[in-house]
């Protein structure tokens, strides 16, 4: 077997191990990462690559040692969840960095932290003004929770004591042109209904819908296919559309006239249409192609 050929079957054994050992560890592997997390992801990783390029690495040496190292935070989180010692031990603890506009000084060197690298994740928060916090925790995956102080804050609904109705999921009718038929059941509504909101909103076809939603104020939403493309005017549709519906008219109006110099105004203007219908054509199908 040519080194090349065996180079390709190690590296996909490899991508389906660490993949399995990956889904094994959690999501929480993918997401928001601790310290330990990481480390030990890019340790996986550094297994995988090594065993699917250097040959001289036994094949089960590396499966084995991407095994222990996908067992070891496994066996760290049973052991957190069971006792909370060990678990600030692993994965840390949330420290106060800022505490009533007054910035904490020993757990910010804790942190290993200067003002500047503070400021910094104060400003990704949009707070510009140490004074303007009420709290501000640096979090064991290394993000900063900010709580601005109440003076601070946008207003809500609750500050107003103004009732507010309960949201609740979007539902989804159509999507790339197919009908949820579930979703309308659900719902309590039918293919009926759903065919009357389209018509509504000049739509024949359920192909044409890209996407159709009903939202928790009972408002139908809809997004037909292509309904917008880049450098592409929304208007020039409408206006061809007019543009047809012009040229019949001045059609119309020559079949029933009797004058034959109207007649013939008629026929001269539907000829002047007809050059700036094919242009506008012309000029939409260079855009979408």
């Amino acid at each position: 077997m040519s080194i090349t050929m065996l180079v390709l079957i190690r590296s996909l054994a490899a991508f389906f191990i660490l993949f399995f050992f990956t889904r094994l560890i959690g999501k929480q592997q993918l997401s928001q990462l601790t310290v330990f997390e990481y480390l030990v992801g890019i340790t996986i990783g550094s297994i995988a690559s090594a065993m699917s390029i250097e040959l001289d690495i036994q094949s089960m040496n590396g499966i084995f040692g991407m095994a222990v190292w996908a067992v070891i935070p496994i066996a760290f989180a049973i052991i957190g969840l069971k006792s909370p010692i060990m678990r600030r031990y692993i994965q840390g603890e949330p420290r106060v960095l800022i505490r009533n506009g007054r910035i904490v000084d020993h757990n910010l060197r804790k942190e290993r932290l200067d003002l500047d690298q503070l400021m910094m994740l104060l400003r990704q928060k949009n707070i510009f003004a140490v004074a303007d916090v009420e709290f501000a925790i640096m979090e064991v995956n290394g993000q900063l929770s900010v709580m601005p102080k109440s003076n601070k804050r946008p207003l809500t609904a609750s500050d107003m004591n103004l009732p507010v109705r309960s949201e609740q999921n979007s539902i989804t009718f159509i999507k790339d042109g197919v009908v949820n038929s579930q979703a309308l059941i659900e719902a309590g509504l039918d293919r009926t209904w759903l065919i009357g909101k389209l018509r509504e909103q000049g739509i024949q076809d359920e192909k044409e819908v890209f996407l159709a939603q009903l939202d928790s104020h009972d408002q139908f939403f809809v997004d037909r296919k292509e309904d917008w493309r880049e450098n592409l005017n929304p208007g020039y549709e409408h206006i061809l559309s007019q543009f047809y519906q012009l040229h019949a008219d001045f059609h119309q109006f020559s079949l029933l006239t009797e004058d034959e110099k109207v007649k013939k105004d008629y026929y001269k203007m539907k000829r002047q249409l007809d050059k700036m219908i094919r242009q506008v054509e012309t000029h939409i199908s260079k855009v979408k192609s």
